[in-house]
């Protein structure tokens, strides 16, 4: 747990599982940063990892059994004395990404608290962004996009089509496109060699039930994500 000796207080992350990575589904969204940076900001894993069915020092979440990995429906029972309802909807268990979306009020004071007395937190909020340590040869890369860099998605909330637009920089490339739903599952996977891409491609949703849909284009070392909502 961080909190510990300072040569080792803080979180590592290598660049291959940082942000929205469609490669580490169903661990794609970046949600495994919010987990660490809770567990960052004194907060424990739901399911206690030292002792089985032990508390996690929040009063307002309830006991688990262990890690839910899986896509688990809502009302998943725990084994601990008392059968609570687990949340497996929270940044603390290790759901999958698109399940995940809350802290608990007392996980958010927890970590409040902590932010404003601990001697090795308190000063985070006043300490300008560094980055003193260079990456590694191996992992270095460049994070700037090319300003021309453009995707756009209309209309957006959509009925029974969604056009797809994107730049000619883009299209320079092989050019994948991905749809997911909520529940993880791939609607397409479309493929374009470079140059073979039109500038605006239709997406036909009627028969899609309606909802929130996730959309990815990988052009070249880039990924692109966003997000559209099919409605009635």
């Amino acid at each position: 747990m961080p909190g510990g000796p300072v040569a080792t207080d803080g979180i590592v992350i290598d660049f291959d599982f940082f942000g929205a990575n469609q490669e580490n589904w169903p661990y794609h969204q970046g949600r495994t940063l919010t987990h660490l940076v809770g567990s960052y900001l004194g907060l424990h894993e739901l399911w206690d990892e030292y002792q089985y069915c032990g508390y996690d020092g929040v009063t307002d979440t309830p006991i688990h059994s262990g890690p839910n990995y899986k896509a688990s429906p809502y009302r998943h029972v725990s084994l601990c004395p008392g059968n609570p309802v687990e949340m497996t909807m929270n940044f603390m268990d290790n759901s999958r990404d698109h399940q995940l979306y809350m802290f608990t009020d007392g996980q958010k004071k927890r970590m409040q608290v902590l932010l404003a007395h601990s001697e090795s937190r308190k000063h985070l909020s006043e300490t300008p962004l560094q980055c003193s340590t260079p990456l590694r040869s191996d992992l270095a890369f460049s994070s700037e996009q090319d300003p021309s860099f453009e995707v756009e998605l209309f209309p957006n909330p959509a009925k029974d089509v969604i056009q797809l637009r994107v730049s000619e920089s883009i299209r320079k490339e092989k050019v994948e496109i991905l749809v997911y739903n909520s529940l993880g599952n791939q609607l397409i996977h479309w493929t374009r060699s470079a140059d073979a891409m039109s500038a605006t491609e239709s997406i036909p949703t009627r028969n899609w039930p309606r909802g929130l849909y996730y959309l990815y284009i990988r052009s070249g070392k880039t990924t692109y994500s966003t997000e559209f909502v099919l409605i009635d």
